[in-house]
Parts: C-alpha cells; sequence; structure tokens
C-alpha cells in the first residue's frame, strides 16, 4: 500500500507508544453485530423512537429495525430495539413475518391508511418515522412492553403517546386482528402464555389461537379472556 504523508505521521505517532500496544492492540476481535443485551426489567416503559432503518442483509433478505430509548423511570437511557427480518425462519413463514411488521407499522403510525400500501411506500413510512432524516427531526413517543427471554430481550410496541408519554385521547377498546400476539391462560394452568390470534369472530367477540410455545389452539376464545402485552 503506497505511503503517504498522513499514513507517516501517524505511523510516527505510534512508533512513540511503547510496551508492545500495536501488537497487543492487533489480537483484539471485531465484536459488531454482537447482540449485546439491555439491562432492564421486564415491565411496560414510556420510549422515544431513535432511529428507523430498513434495508438487505448480506443474504438479500429485507429487513426492518426500529430502536428506542427508555426516556423515563429508572430505566431511563437503556436502549431497545424491534427487529424485523422478512424471511422464511424455523416455524415462521415470511407471510407471518411481515404481518408482524405491519402490526407494528399500524401501532407506530396509528394515522396512517394501510390499505393501497405498497412496497416503496413502507420505506417511505420507515424513513419519515425516522427522527435522524430531515423528513422527520422530531422523536415520537410510545408505550413499550419489554420481556426477558433468556439472553435476549422481546420488545413489543403498544402504542403512540403525546409529547410527554401521556395519552393524546381516551383510550379505546382494543379489538384483536389476526396476527395480533396475545396473552392467555388456558384452562388448568397457572400463567398466561403468548398466542397467535389465527381468526376474529368481532359479533360474538371471540378469536381462535395458536400458543407460541407448543403449537396448541384453542377454539371460541372471549375477548374478555386476552390479555394484551403490556396492559
Amino acid at each position: 500500500m503506497p505511503r503517504t504523508n498522513q499514513s507517516s505521521s501517524f505511523s510516527s505517532a505510534l512508533s512513540k507508544i511503547g510496551g508492545g500496544a500495536f501488537n497487543e492492540a492487533k489480537k483484539v476481535k471485531d465484536s459488531r453485530g454482537q447482540y449485546e443485551k439491555p439491562n432492564i426489567e421486564d415491565g411496560v416503559y414510556v420510549a422515544s423512537l431513535v432511529t428507523a432503518r430498513s434495508g438487505e442483509d448480506k443474504n438479500g433478505f429485507g429487513y426492518v429495525a426500529f430502536d428506542f430509548v427508555v426516556s423515563q423511570g429508572t430505566f431511563q437511557g437503556v436502549k431497545l430495539n424491534k427487529f424485523h427480518s422478512i424471511r422464511d425462519r424455523g416455524n415462521r413463514t415470511v407471510e407471518q413475518a411481515l404481518a408482524s411488521l405491519f402490526i407494528d407499522l399500524q401501532r407506530l403510525c396509528p394515522q396512517e391508511d394501510f390499505a393501497e400500501l405498497n412496497e416503496e411506500d413502507v420505506e417511505e413510512i420507515i424513513s419519515r418515522l425516522d427522527p435522524t432524516t430531515s423528513i422527520n427531526e422530531e422523536e415520537l413517543s410510545f408505550q413499550v412492553n419489554v420481556k426477558n427471554n433468556g439472553e435476549y430481550v422481546n420488545v413489543w410496541i403498544n402504542k403512540l403517546l403525546g409529547e410527554d408519554g401521556y395519552e393524546t385521547e381516551e383510550e379505546e377498546e382494543l379489538i384483536p386482528e389476526k396476527g395480533d400476539k396475545v396473552l392467555f391462560q388456558a384452562p388448568r394452568t397457572k400463567t398466561s402464555l403468548e398466542c397467535t390470534v389465527t381468526s376474529v369472530n368481532e359479533d360474538k367477540r371471540v378469536v381462535n389461537l395458536k400458543r407460541t410455545k407448543d403449537k396448541k389452539t384453542f377454539k371460541t376464545v372471549a375477548f374478555d379472556h386476552l390479555e394484551w402485552p403490556g396492559t
């Protein structure tokens, strides 16, 4: 590699550092891409959206990522991430991955009409959400639910909040939709577990569910028996 005056000056500066620091530094491992678990307890938090981005990973699969920072309370300043990989993975289909993304987008942008959305519109919405761009310079505040899961932290986006982390208007009843993640305590069990809504009968106010843990299904579960993460 040809040397320049700038690189020569830099190497001269390094040569003044003794003790084998240069050789020791070469042994360092790149930690980029390694996941660092946030130090936070399970619960509901007010968090600001600090970045929103979309792109294509090294294998050609699309992804969308949202980064939050807790803005109130004991864990103020803790960073949280919600990542959507748009691909078939394990028991999760690409259709399910997209449905999960759109649930989050609807909660991030409750005023948006998603009926006629196309791929380019999704990128535009994400760019508009990102406060680091010139399109949107204001950080948005959301209620998020956090649950520790082994070495990872699961993050659910609940709803958009006002400027100071308060409701902007009277809260409406939450009506489950197909693809929603809810909590349900099945008969003869001690705890509520995560389930996916597979169908909804709004007239009868019941849903069918599939439990995430073991894929067990539950039929005609009343709305009143559902719990929403973070509520």
